[in-house]
Protein backbone atom coordinates (compact mmCIF):
# COMPACT_ATOMS: atom_id res chain seq x y z
CA UNK A 1 0.00 0.00 0.00
CA UNK A 2 0.93 3.68 0.22
CA UNK A 3 1.15 6.25 2.94
CA UNK A 4 -2.09 8.26 2.85
CA UNK A 5 -2.20 12.04 2.90
CA UNK A 6 -4.68 11.74 5.72
CA UNK A 7 -1.72 11.23 8.02
CA UNK A 8 -1.93 14.99 8.53
CA UNK A 9 -4.86 14.34 10.83
CA UNK A 10 -2.52 12.80 13.40
CA UNK A 11 -1.31 16.19 14.58
CA UNK A 12 -0.50 15.03 18.13
CA UNK A 13 1.28 11.77 17.29
CA UNK A 14 4.76 11.44 18.75
CA UNK A 15 5.84 7.96 17.63
CA UNK A 16 5.31 6.66 14.08
CA UNK A 17 6.78 3.22 13.33
CA UNK A 18 5.87 1.89 9.87
CA UNK A 19 9.01 -0.20 9.31
CA UNK A 20 8.94 -3.31 7.13
CA UNK A 21 5.35 -2.88 5.86
CA UNK A 22 6.05 -2.95 2.12
CA UNK A 23 4.80 0.59 1.69
CA UNK A 24 5.32 2.14 -1.72
CA UNK A 25 5.05 5.42 -3.54
CA UNK A 26 6.15 8.86 -2.42
CA UNK A 27 6.24 10.18 1.10
CA UNK A 28 3.38 12.69 1.29
CA UNK A 29 4.18 16.32 2.00
CA UNK A 30 1.56 16.26 4.76
CA UNK A 31 4.05 14.52 6.99
CA UNK A 32 5.47 17.95 7.75
CA UNK A 33 2.28 18.77 9.67
CA UNK A 34 3.12 16.30 12.45
CA UNK A 35 4.78 18.93 14.60
CA UNK A 36 4.94 16.81 17.78
CA UNK A 37 6.54 13.80 16.07
CA UNK A 38 9.71 12.71 17.89
CA UNK A 39 10.17 9.13 16.62
CA UNK A 40 9.91 8.29 12.90
CA UNK A 41 10.77 4.83 11.60
CA UNK A 42 9.79 4.06 8.01
CA UNK A 43 12.73 1.79 7.13
CA UNK A 44 12.58 -1.39 5.01
CA UNK A 45 9.80 -0.22 2.72
CA UNK A 46 9.75 0.82 -0.93
CA UNK A 47 9.30 4.57 -0.74
CA UNK A 48 10.57 6.34 -3.85
CA UNK A 49 11.35 9.85 -4.97
CA UNK A 50 12.73 12.76 -2.95
CA UNK A 51 12.03 13.62 0.63
CA UNK A 52 9.39 16.36 0.80
CA UNK A 53 10.70 19.81 1.69
CA UNK A 54 8.19 19.97 4.53
CA UNK A 55 10.23 17.35 6.35
CA UNK A 56 12.36 20.09 7.84
CA UNK A 57 9.29 21.34 9.74
CA UNK A 58 9.60 18.37 12.10
CA UNK A 59 11.73 20.11 14.70
CA UNK A 60 10.94 17.71 17.56
CA UNK A 61 12.44 14.63 15.94
CA UNK A 62 14.91 12.67 18.04
CA UNK A 63 15.04 9.36 16.12
CA UNK A 64 14.84 9.07 12.32
CA UNK A 65 15.31 5.78 10.45
CA UNK A 66 14.84 5.90 6.67
CA UNK A 67 17.15 3.11 5.45
CA UNK A 68 16.38 0.46 2.87
CA UNK A 69 14.08 2.56 0.72
CA UNK A 70 14.53 4.12 -2.71
CA UNK A 71 14.71 7.73 -1.63
CA UNK A 72 16.93 10.08 -3.67
CA UNK A 73 18.15 13.66 -3.45
CA UNK A 74 18.82 15.11 0.00
CA UNK A 75 17.21 14.78 3.39
CA UNK A 76 16.16 18.24 4.67
CA UNK A 77 16.38 18.59 8.42
CA UNK A 78 15.49 21.39 10.80
CA UNK A 79 18.35 23.06 12.53
CA UNK A 80 16.41 22.81 15.79
CA UNK A 81 16.44 19.03 15.81
CA UNK A 82 18.22 17.46 18.75
CA UNK A 83 18.90 13.82 17.98
CA UNK A 84 19.26 11.16 20.62
CA UNK A 85 22.72 9.99 21.55
CA UNK A 86 23.76 6.80 19.81
CA UNK A 87 24.66 5.47 16.40
CA UNK A 88 21.06 4.69 15.34
CA UNK A 89 19.42 8.06 15.94
CA UNK A 90 19.45 9.09 12.25
CA UNK A 91 19.86 6.38 9.59
CA UNK A 92 19.45 6.65 5.81
CA UNK A 93 20.73 5.11 2.56
CA UNK A 94 23.66 7.52 2.24
CA UNK A 95 26.32 4.81 1.75
CA UNK A 96 27.85 3.07 -1.25
CA UNK A 97 27.32 1.06 -3.32
CA UNK A 98 23.95 2.47 -4.20
CA UNK A 99 21.29 1.48 -6.71
CA UNK A 100 21.05 5.02 -8.04
CA UNK A 101 23.25 7.30 -10.10
CA UNK A 102 23.80 9.59 -7.14
CA UNK A 103 23.91 8.62 -3.51
CA UNK A 104 21.41 10.11 -1.06
CA UNK A 105 22.80 13.23 0.62
CA UNK A 106 22.40 13.28 4.38
CA UNK A 107 24.75 15.65 6.16
CA UNK A 108 23.34 15.02 9.63
CA UNK A 109 22.99 11.25 9.52
CA UNK A 110 24.64 9.25 12.29
CA UNK A 111 24.62 6.02 10.27
CA UNK A 112 24.81 5.41 6.50
CA UNK A 113 23.62 2.19 4.90
CA UNK A 114 24.21 0.89 1.37
CA UNK A 115 22.21 -1.17 -1.09
CA UNK A 116 23.44 -4.37 0.58
CA UNK A 117 21.84 -3.34 3.90
CA UNK A 118 25.26 -2.91 5.48
CA UNK A 119 25.80 0.22 7.54
CA UNK A 120 28.55 2.26 9.17
CA UNK A 121 28.58 5.22 11.60
CA UNK A 122 29.44 8.64 10.19
CA UNK A 123 31.57 9.70 13.14
CA UNK A 124 34.87 11.41 12.38
CA UNK A 125 38.05 9.38 12.21
CA UNK A 126 41.13 10.31 14.21
CA UNK A 127 42.72 12.67 11.65
CA UNK A 128 39.41 14.49 11.20
CA UNK A 129 39.10 14.98 14.93
CA UNK A 130 42.42 16.86 14.98
CA UNK A 131 41.36 19.16 12.15
CA UNK A 132 42.39 17.44 8.90
CA UNK A 133 39.94 16.68 6.13
CA UNK A 134 41.33 13.26 5.20
CA UNK A 135 44.45 11.11 5.25
CA UNK A 136 45.92 12.65 2.09
CA UNK A 137 45.90 16.06 3.72
CA UNK A 138 47.43 14.73 6.93
CA UNK A 139 50.17 12.68 5.25
CA UNK A 140 52.13 15.75 4.18
CA UNK A 141 52.35 16.81 7.80
CA UNK A 142 53.49 13.26 8.52
CA UNK A 143 56.34 13.53 5.99
CA UNK A 144 57.39 16.95 7.24
CA UNK A 145 57.47 15.55 10.79
CA UNK A 146 59.82 12.77 9.70
CA UNK A 147 62.10 15.31 8.01
CA UNK A 148 62.09 17.49 11.13
CA UNK A 149 62.86 14.54 13.41
CA UNK A 150 65.71 13.49 11.11
CA UNK A 151 67.20 16.99 11.23
CA UNK A 152 66.96 17.04 15.03
CA UNK A 153 68.74 13.68 15.30
CA UNK A 154 71.44 14.88 12.90
CA UNK A 155 72.00 18.06 14.93
CA UNK A 156 72.15 16.11 18.20
CA UNK A 157 74.73 13.73 16.72
CA UNK A 158 76.74 16.68 15.44
CA UNK A 159 76.67 18.42 18.79
CA UNK A 160 77.68 15.29 20.66
CA UNK A 161 80.59 14.84 18.25
CA UNK A 162 81.72 18.41 18.95
CA UNK A 163 81.58 17.74 22.67
CA UNK A 164 83.72 14.60 22.32
CA UNK A 165 86.16 16.39 20.02
CA UNK A 166 86.86 19.10 22.57
CA UNK A 167 87.46 16.50 25.24
CA UNK A 168 90.06 14.73 23.11
CA UNK A 169 92.05 17.77 21.98
CA UNK A 170 94.43 17.51 24.94
CA UNK A 171 95.38 13.90 24.18
CA UNK A 172 95.71 13.96 20.39
CA UNK A 173 98.60 11.90 19.01
CA UNK A 174 100.37 11.65 15.69
CA UNK A 175 98.32 8.58 14.84
CA UNK A 176 95.01 10.48 15.07
CA UNK A 177 94.85 11.08 11.31
CA UNK A 178 95.35 7.41 10.57
CA UNK A 179 92.72 6.47 13.13
CA UNK A 180 90.33 8.99 11.57
CA UNK A 181 90.81 7.49 8.13
CA UNK A 182 90.21 4.05 9.56
CA UNK A 183 87.02 5.25 11.25
CA UNK A 184 85.81 6.74 7.96
CA UNK A 185 86.34 3.50 6.09
CA UNK A 186 84.66 1.49 8.81
CA UNK A 187 81.71 3.89 8.85
CA UNK A 188 81.27 3.63 5.09
CA UNK A 189 81.39 -0.14 5.23
CA UNK A 190 78.98 -0.11 8.17
CA UNK A 191 76.63 2.20 6.26
CA UNK A 192 76.48 -0.24 3.36
CA UNK A 193 75.78 -3.13 5.69
CA UNK A 194 73.18 -1.05 7.51
CA UNK A 195 71.16 -0.25 4.40
CA UNK A 196 71.61 -3.81 3.21
CA UNK A 197 73.89 -5.26 0.58
CA UNK A 198 70.88 -7.06 -0.92
CA UNK A 199 68.83 -3.91 -1.59
CA UNK A 200 69.00 -1.19 -4.22
CA UNK A 201 68.80 1.29 -1.34
CA UNK A 202 72.51 0.64 -0.75
CA UNK A 203 73.10 3.08 -3.63
CA UNK A 204 72.02 5.91 -1.33
CA UNK A 205 75.38 5.66 0.48
CA UNK A 206 77.50 5.38 -2.68
CA UNK A 207 78.78 7.83 -5.29
CA UNK A 208 76.93 6.16 -8.17
CA UNK A 209 74.58 8.62 -9.90
CA UNK A 210 72.69 5.95 -11.81
CA UNK A 211 72.48 3.94 -8.58
CA UNK A 212 70.81 6.91 -6.88
CA UNK A 213 68.34 7.15 -9.77
CA UNK A 214 67.47 3.46 -9.44
CA UNK A 215 67.03 3.78 -5.68
CA UNK A 216 64.88 6.92 -5.98
CA UNK A 217 62.73 5.32 -8.69
CA UNK A 218 62.21 2.24 -6.50
CA UNK A 219 61.24 4.43 -3.56
CA UNK A 220 58.81 6.38 -5.76
CA UNK A 221 57.14 3.14 -6.89
CA UNK A 222 56.79 1.93 -3.31
CA UNK A 223 55.33 5.24 -2.17
CA UNK A 224 52.97 5.30 -5.16
CA UNK A 225 51.59 1.85 -4.35
CA UNK A 226 51.22 2.73 -0.69
CA UNK A 227 49.31 5.88 -1.69
CA UNK A 228 46.81 3.68 -3.56
CA UNK A 229 46.13 1.78 -0.35
CA UNK A 230 45.87 5.06 1.54
CA UNK A 231 43.25 6.37 -0.89
CA UNK A 232 41.32 3.12 -0.47
CA UNK A 233 41.32 3.65 3.29
CA UNK A 234 39.82 7.15 3.07
CA UNK A 235 36.71 7.53 5.21
CA UNK A 236 34.13 8.76 2.74
CA UNK A 237 30.94 6.72 2.87
CA UNK A 238 29.66 8.37 -0.31
CA UNK A 239 32.78 7.66 -2.42
CA UNK A 240 32.73 4.58 -4.64
CA UNK A 241 36.56 4.57 -4.75
CA UNK A 242 36.79 3.97 -1.02
CA UNK A 243 37.43 0.40 0.14
CA UNK A 244 35.86 1.07 3.52
CA UNK A 245 33.90 -1.97 4.69
CA UNK A 246 30.46 -1.45 6.26
CA UNK A 247 30.50 -3.71 9.30
CA UNK A 248 27.31 -2.62 11.08
CA UNK A 249 23.86 -4.19 10.80
CA UNK A 250 20.52 -2.57 11.59
CA UNK A 251 17.96 -5.40 11.83
CA UNK A 252 14.39 -5.08 10.62
CA UNK A 253 12.87 -6.05 13.93
CA UNK A 254 14.66 -3.48 16.11
CA UNK A 255 15.65 0.13 16.05
CA UNK A 256 19.25 -0.43 17.24
CA UNK A 257 22.36 -1.35 15.27
CA UNK A 258 25.38 -3.48 16.13
CA UNK A 259 28.94 -3.86 14.87
CA UNK A 260 29.61 -7.30 13.37
CA UNK A 261 33.40 -7.02 13.15
CA UNK A 262 35.36 -9.65 15.07
CA UNK A 263 38.73 -7.90 15.19
CA UNK A 264 40.13 -8.15 18.73
CA UNK A 265 43.27 -7.19 20.64
CA UNK A 266 44.85 -10.50 19.62
CA UNK A 267 44.65 -9.55 15.97
CA UNK A 268 46.25 -6.18 16.63
CA UNK A 269 48.96 -7.88 18.71
CA UNK A 270 49.80 -10.15 15.76
CA UNK A 271 49.78 -7.05 13.57
CA UNK A 272 52.29 -5.33 15.88
CA UNK A 273 54.55 -8.40 15.88
CA UNK A 274 54.50 -8.51 12.07
CA UNK A 275 55.36 -4.83 11.82
CA UNK A 276 58.19 -5.13 14.33
CA UNK A 277 59.66 -8.26 12.74
CA UNK A 278 59.61 -6.77 9.26
CA UNK A 279 60.33 -3.07 9.81
CA UNK A 280 62.09 -2.65 13.16
CA UNK A 281 65.46 -3.37 11.56
CA UNK A 282 64.96 -0.62 8.97
CA UNK A 283 63.87 1.83 11.66
CA UNK A 284 66.96 1.13 13.77
CA UNK A 285 69.30 1.20 10.78
CA UNK A 286 67.81 4.44 9.49
CA UNK A 287 68.39 6.01 12.89
CA UNK A 288 72.00 4.81 12.92
CA UNK A 289 72.63 6.34 9.50
CA UNK A 290 71.29 9.66 10.73
CA UNK A 291 73.69 9.44 13.65
CA UNK A 292 76.57 8.76 11.23
CA UNK A 293 75.56 11.81 9.20
CA UNK A 294 76.47 13.97 12.18
CA UNK A 295 80.06 12.71 12.42
CA UNK A 296 82.46 15.48 11.40
CA UNK A 297 85.19 13.08 10.30
CA UNK A 298 83.27 12.50 7.07
CA UNK A 299 83.12 14.78 4.07
CA UNK A 300 80.02 16.87 3.41
CA UNK A 301 78.97 14.60 0.54
CA UNK A 302 79.29 11.48 2.64
CA UNK A 303 77.24 13.05 5.42
CA UNK A 304 74.54 14.07 2.94
CA UNK A 305 74.41 10.53 1.62
CA UNK A 306 74.13 9.10 5.13
CA UNK A 307 71.41 11.62 6.01
CA UNK A 308 69.36 10.88 2.88
CA UNK A 309 69.76 7.13 3.27
CA UNK A 310 68.65 7.22 6.90
CA UNK A 311 65.73 9.57 6.27
CA UNK A 312 64.49 7.51 3.31
CA UNK A 313 64.63 4.30 5.34
CA UNK A 314 62.65 5.92 8.14
CA UNK A 315 60.14 7.41 5.69
CA UNK A 316 59.39 4.14 3.91
CA UNK A 317 59.18 2.18 7.17
CA UNK A 318 56.99 4.64 9.08
CA UNK A 319 54.74 5.29 6.07
CA UNK A 320 54.25 1.54 5.64
CA UNK A 321 53.23 1.19 9.28
CA UNK A 322 50.82 4.13 8.97
CA UNK A 323 49.20 2.90 5.74
CA UNK A 324 48.88 -0.68 6.99
CA UNK A 325 47.23 0.53 10.20
CA UNK A 326 44.63 2.80 8.61
CA UNK A 327 43.88 0.31 5.82
CA UNK A 328 43.17 -2.42 8.35
CA UNK A 329 40.97 -0.03 10.30
CA UNK A 330 39.02 0.53 7.07
CA UNK A 331 38.51 -3.00 5.78
CA UNK A 332 39.54 -5.64 8.36
CA UNK A 333 36.51 -7.55 9.64
CA UNK A 334 38.34 -10.37 11.47
CA UNK A 335 41.73 -11.16 12.97
CA UNK A 336 42.70 -13.33 10.00
CA UNK A 337 41.70 -10.59 7.56
CA UNK A 338 43.82 -8.11 9.54
CA UNK A 339 46.89 -10.37 9.26
CA UNK A 340 46.27 -11.04 5.56
CA UNK A 341 46.02 -7.33 4.78
CA UNK A 342 49.24 -6.65 6.70
CA UNK A 343 51.16 -9.29 4.78
CA UNK A 344 49.92 -7.89 1.45
CA UNK A 345 51.04 -4.36 2.26
CA UNK A 346 54.36 -5.55 3.71
CA UNK A 347 55.07 -7.34 0.44
CA UNK A 348 55.45 -3.90 -1.16
CA UNK A 349 58.42 -3.13 1.09
CA UNK A 350 60.36 -6.00 -0.48
CA UNK A 351 60.40 -4.36 -3.93
CA UNK A 352 63.88 -2.93 -3.34
CA UNK A 353 65.29 -6.38 -2.58
CA UNK A 354 63.45 -8.02 -5.48
CA UNK A 355 64.77 -5.38 -7.89
CA UNK A 356 68.27 -5.94 -6.55
CA UNK A 357 67.91 -9.67 -7.25
CA UNK A 358 66.72 -8.96 -10.80
CA UNK A 359 69.66 -6.63 -11.47
CA UNK A 360 72.05 -9.18 -10.02
CA UNK A 361 70.67 -11.88 -12.31
CA UNK A 362 70.93 -9.67 -15.41
CA UNK A 363 74.39 -8.23 -14.81
CA UNK A 364 76.36 -8.63 -11.59
CA UNK A 365 78.44 -5.53 -12.32
CA UNK A 366 75.34 -3.33 -12.01
CA UNK A 367 75.18 -3.95 -8.27
CA UNK A 368 78.92 -4.18 -7.55
CA UNK A 369 80.04 -1.62 -5.02
CA UNK A 370 83.66 -0.49 -4.92
CA UNK A 371 85.59 -1.61 -1.84
CA UNK A 372 86.76 0.94 0.68
CA UNK A 373 90.38 1.89 1.17
CA UNK A 374 90.52 -0.31 4.23
CA UNK A 375 89.37 -3.30 2.20
CA UNK A 376 92.03 -2.64 -0.42
CA UNK A 377 94.76 -2.26 2.17
CA UNK A 378 93.66 -5.42 3.88
CA UNK A 379 93.65 -7.28 0.58
CA UNK A 380 97.14 -5.99 -0.27
CA UNK A 381 98.38 -6.96 3.17
CA UNK A 382 97.01 -10.46 2.80
CA UNK A 383 98.60 -10.80 -0.64
CA UNK A 384 101.96 -9.64 0.77
CA UNK A 385 101.83 -12.12 3.61
CA UNK A 386 100.97 -14.89 1.17
CA UNK A 387 103.99 -14.05 -0.98
CA UNK A 388 106.29 -14.09 2.07
CA UNK A 389 105.00 -17.43 3.24
CA UNK A 390 105.36 -18.88 -0.28
CA UNK A 391 108.98 -17.68 -0.51
CA UNK A 392 109.82 -19.13 2.88
CA UNK A 393 108.33 -22.45 1.86
CA UNK A 394 110.40 -22.51 -1.31
CA UNK A 395 113.58 -21.74 0.67
CA UNK A 396 112.81 -24.52 3.14
CA UNK A 397 112.27 -26.95 0.28
CA UNK A 398 115.67 -26.03 -1.24
CA UNK A 399 117.40 -26.45 2.14
CA UNK A 400 115.79 -29.80 2.68
CA UNK A 401 116.89 -30.97 -0.75
CA UNK A 402 120.48 -29.89 -0.03
CA UNK A 403 120.39 -31.67 3.34
CA UNK A 404 119.13 -34.80 1.62
CA UNK A 405 122.08 -34.76 -0.79
CA UNK A 406 124.56 -34.28 2.07
CA UNK A 407 122.99 -37.12 4.00
CA UNK A 408 123.34 -39.41 1.00
CA UNK A 409 127.03 -38.55 0.83
CA UNK A 410 127.39 -39.14 4.55
CA UNK A 411 125.74 -42.51 4.32
CA UNK A 412 128.22 -43.58 1.60
CA UNK A 413 131.16 -42.48 3.75
CA UNK A 414 129.87 -44.36 6.79
CA UNK A 415 129.38 -47.51 4.76
CA UNK A 416 132.93 -47.31 3.41
CA UNK A 417 134.35 -46.78 6.91
CA UNK A 418 132.49 -49.79 8.21
CA UNK A 419 133.83 -51.89 5.33
CA UNK A 420 137.42 -50.76 6.09
CA UNK A 421 137.10 -51.62 9.77
CA UNK A 422 135.74 -55.09 9.06
CA UNK A 423 138.69 -55.78 6.66
CA UNK A 424 136.40 -56.38 3.80
CA UNK A 425 137.63 -55.25 0.35
CA UNK A 426 135.95 -52.15 -0.85
CA UNK A 427 136.69 -51.41 -4.46
CA UNK A 428 134.77 -48.27 -4.46
CA UNK A 429 136.69 -47.10 -1.42
CA UNK A 430 140.06 -47.93 -3.00
CA UNK A 431 139.14 -46.23 -6.18
CA UNK A 432 138.00 -43.13 -4.30
CA UNK A 433 141.14 -43.21 -2.20
CA UNK A 434 143.31 -43.59 -5.22
CA UNK A 435 141.57 -40.72 -6.92
CA UNK A 436 142.00 -38.53 -3.84
CA UNK A 437 145.66 -39.43 -3.27
CA UNK A 438 146.83 -39.42 -6.87
CA UNK A 439 149.54 -41.81 -8.33
CA UNK A 440 151.72 -43.70 -5.75
CA UNK A 441 155.23 -42.45 -5.01
CA UNK A 442 158.29 -44.56 -6.03
CA UNK A 443 159.21 -45.84 -2.61
CA UNK A 444 161.70 -48.47 -1.44
CA UNK A 445 161.25 -51.90 -2.92
CA UNK A 446 161.12 -53.59 0.35
CA UNK A 447 157.73 -54.51 1.90
CA UNK A 448 158.30 -52.49 5.11
CA UNK A 449 158.31 -49.18 3.33
CA UNK A 450 155.12 -49.95 1.44
CA UNK A 451 153.45 -51.10 4.60
CA UNK A 452 154.29 -47.90 6.46
CA UNK A 453 153.14 -45.80 3.57
CA UNK A 454 149.92 -47.68 3.37
CA UNK A 455 149.25 -47.28 7.04
CA UNK A 456 150.03 -43.57 6.92
CA UNK A 457 147.67 -43.08 4.01
CA UNK A 458 145.00 -45.16 5.64
CA UNK A 459 145.23 -43.23 8.90
CA UNK A 460 145.10 -39.83 7.28
CA UNK A 461 142.19 -40.90 5.08
CA UNK A 462 140.20 -42.15 8.08
CA UNK A 463 140.79 -38.89 9.88
CA UNK A 464 139.68 -36.88 6.83
CA UNK A 465 136.53 -38.94 6.52
CA UNK A 466 135.74 -38.48 10.19
CA UNK A 467 136.15 -34.69 9.90
CA UNK A 468 133.98 -34.63 6.79
CA UNK A 469 131.31 -36.66 8.55
CA UNK A 470 131.31 -34.31 11.54
CA UNK A 471 131.02 -31.33 9.23
CA UNK A 472 128.04 -32.80 7.32
CA UNK A 473 126.26 -33.88 10.49
CA UNK A 474 126.76 -30.43 11.96
CA UNK A 475 125.38 -28.73 8.85
CA UNK A 476 122.44 -31.10 8.77
CA UNK A 477 121.59 -30.49 12.39
CA UNK A 478 121.98 -26.74 11.91
CA UNK A 479 119.66 -26.71 8.88
CA UNK A 480 117.10 -28.93 10.51
CA UNK A 481 117.07 -26.64 13.55
CA UNK A 482 116.66 -23.50 11.44
CA UNK A 483 113.91 -25.07 9.34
Amino acid sequence: GTLSKNISMLRSIKILDLADNDLKGNIPTEIGLLGDLSYLRISYNSFVGEMPSTFKELSQLQTIQLQSNRIIGAVPLSTDVQLDAGQASFISDCGVPTDFEKVLICDNCTMCCNSQDNCYPTKNISVQEIGYKNYLQFIWVFFVSILGASCVLHIVSFGYGEYQKRGRQAVLTNSSDEESRGDKDRDKKYALETVGLDSVYMFFVTNSIWGWLVALATMAVQLGILFIFLEGAEFDLSDDLSDWVYTWKCPRDRDSCKDTTSVSWRGWLCFAILMAAHLLKDLVNGTKLLVLSGKQRHSVRSRIRFFCGGMFLLTISLFTIFVTTVYNMAIATSNTALIENSVIVLFITDLDEMLYGAMLAINRRWVTVKTTEEDRQQQNSEDGRLKIVTAENEEIKADMKEIQIEMEKLRGIVERMQSAQDGAPDKSFNIATAQDEGPPDDGPPDGGGNSATTQDHGGSHDKGNTDAMDTVIGRGISREGSS
